[in-house]
């Protein structure tokens, strides 16, 4: 599910920023997307509902930007869209969009490569995110203050009882959900 995508405006209320460069300029959009996660590379993570909040900028040159005519109201049609890659996006500037686990300090790479990452909009609905995914889990991981050590705690799974707090006299729809639910790790 797709919120309409928004104008974001300054803390003075401009909807174009002006860059260091007067010339120059940006838009920020943004939007909400709510999906369920179906990554089979993470299959912990399969079945998820998650909301995201993105968002991208629309960069031009001021007087272009301005000739959009777009208000703190404007609505667009279309979707803000992901895109990853190994190969950076920038020749001037390659570490400009590298793809950083959270708050850890940590680029996300794949084989020791390192994934760039960029949104862009697009007013196709059908757009598809192309994603890459790191296998670099255990350096996050130990920047997080986890181990995926053997020895580490893991936490005790709910059950479809106590996880979606299901009551029932009737247990038959209890037992068919419990069948469904996978444990994991967090």
């Amino acid at each position: 599910m797709l919120s309409p995508i928004s104008i974001v405006t300054d803390d003075k209320g401009m909807v174009i920023r002006q860059t260091a460069n007067p010339e120059y300029g940006f838009i920020v959009l943004k939007q909400s997307r709510t999906m369920i996660q179906s990554n089979p590379n993470n299959p912990k993570s399969m079945g998820w509902l998650k909301t995201q909040n993105m968002s991208t900028l629309i960069k031009g040159k001021i007087e272009e930007l301005q000739l959009l005519g777009y208000t703190k109201d404007t609505v667009l049609p279309g979707k803000i869209v992901v895109l990853e890659s190994t190969t950076p996006f920038s020749e001037e500037n390659p570490d400009q969009h590298l793809k950083i686990a959270g708050d850890t300090g940590i680029i996300c790479c794949i084989d020791g490569e390192p994934i760039y990452r960029m949104t862009y909009y697009t007013p196709d609905v059908n757009a598809q995110d192309e994603f890459v995914v790191h296998n670099n889990v255990d350096a996050i991981r130990q920047a997080n203050g986890a181990s995926s050590a053997p020895n580490s705690k893991a936490i005790k799974a709910a059950t479809a009882i106590e996880a979606f707090d299901l009551n029932s006299d009737d247990n038959t729809v209890v037992d068919e959900v419990e069948d469904e639910v996978e444990t994991f790790e967090l």
